[in-house]
């Protein structure tokens, strides 16, 4: 079974509940880190683009691109400009623990914020603290 008959399966599940397709919360914030164009990064990378066409079965995505040191977050709806602002060789890498700090205290918040149904946590070494 293939990535579209999954799509299509969740779509059709959400309709026959009579509720509108899931709302999705990708995080991206691992692009932050040395890993953005290897490993998890290329993994993350696919992801989004395949996630991107799920848009055509009605599934809204929005991507969690940065948590602040403040609690800031910054959220896209255009998974290629996201991309390109992370995938950006001249940007700053933040080191890994940082990236998971913040990525526990910040994640469910942005799930919140956006109103997420269902959150894409790619690195499981940053799993949220709170509700």
């Amino acid at each position: 079974m293939g990535p579209s008959s999954i799509t299509n399966l969740i779509v059709v599940a959400y309709q026959t509940q009579g509720i509108d397709a899931p709302r999705v919360l990708c995080d991206l914030t691992i692009l932050s880190t040395d890993t953005r164009v290897r490993g998890i990064g290329r993994y993350v990378t696919e992801l989004v683009r395949a996630f991107a066409r799920l848009g055509e079965c009605g599934v809204r995505l929005r991507l969690l691109e940065e948590i602040g040191w403040d609690g800031r977050i910054r959220i896209s709806d255009d998974p290629e400009r996201s991309l390109a602002r992370l995938c950006d060789p001249r940007r700053q890498e933040v080191g890994r623990w940082s990236w998971a700090y913040r990525s526990r205290l910040g994640l469910a918040r942005a799930a919140r914020y956006v109103g997420a149904d269902v959150v894409h946590l790619p690195h499981t070494s940053a799993t949220p603290l709170f509700k």
